[in-house]
């Protein structure tokens, strides 16, 4: 009797034991499973630093955008001058070009080249102007003109403004003496008029005899 009553007790001791033992392994799958959750809270942190890229991306697109625009030729200018300019003969003769532009700050350039036929007598080839708003600027030139013809004075323009430049090449056009088409035509009209001329002759009249 008491060898069965102690076979009982050692009994419910195993079961009381393995019973805590499967407490601790249940605890310890728990404390696994809470690390294992971890890499939810990295996940969360990337998605924190999503906007620090879009505004990465949204910088490159502006940038991309600068450099397009740099791409993009010609100037703001235009000439304000008759045109063409007039030298009724060969001579030295006094001209003032005018531009104008649309941009409010910074500085245009101007060099001035002729095409051959003609020669630059003033002193100045260059100018710089700080550009306004509504602003006009005037290059003033002194043009000697050997023989007639058709010539062009070139304007090489270039505006700097906020750390960007563009340039532009503007003609302006000299004649001088008359245009070849208009002399042309005009010998023509002559000839054609010499043409049509009626020439009178004096009448003879020859009586005969009878």
């Amino acid at each position: 009797m008491n060898t069965f009553f102690l076979s009982c007790l050692k009994l419910l001791i195993a079961i009381l034991f393995l019973s805590c033992l499967g407490a601790c392994e249940s605890e310890s799958e728990s404390g696994s499973q809470n690390v294992s959750a971890q890499p939810l809270i990295i996940e969360s942190t990337s998605e924190v630093a999503e906007p620090d890229i879009q505004k990465a991306r949204e910088k490159n697109d502006k940038l991309l955008q600068q450099n397009h625009s740099l791409g993009k030729p010609g100037a703001a200018v235009s000439l304000h001058s008759a045109q063409p300019l007039v030298a009724s003969t060969p001579g030295v003769y006094e001209y003032s070009l005018q531009l104008m532009s649309p941009v409010r700050d910074g500085k245009m350039t101007v060099d001035v080249s002729v095409s051959d036929g003609i020669t630059i007598v003033s002193s100045s080839r260059h100018f710089v102007f700080e550009l306004q708003e509504g602003g006009a600027y005037r290059v003033p030139l002194t043009i000697n003109a050997s023989v007639e013809g058709r010539f062009y004075i070139q304007l090489h323009v270039s505006i700097s403004t906020d750390g960007q430049s563009s340039s532009r090449v503007i003609a302006a056009i000299l004649q001088v003496g008359e245009p070849a088409v208009k002399a042309q035509k005009a010998a023509a009209k002559n000839a054609a008029k010499d043409s049509n001329e009626v020439i009178s002759l004096p009448a003879q009249e020859t009586i005969s005899p009878r």
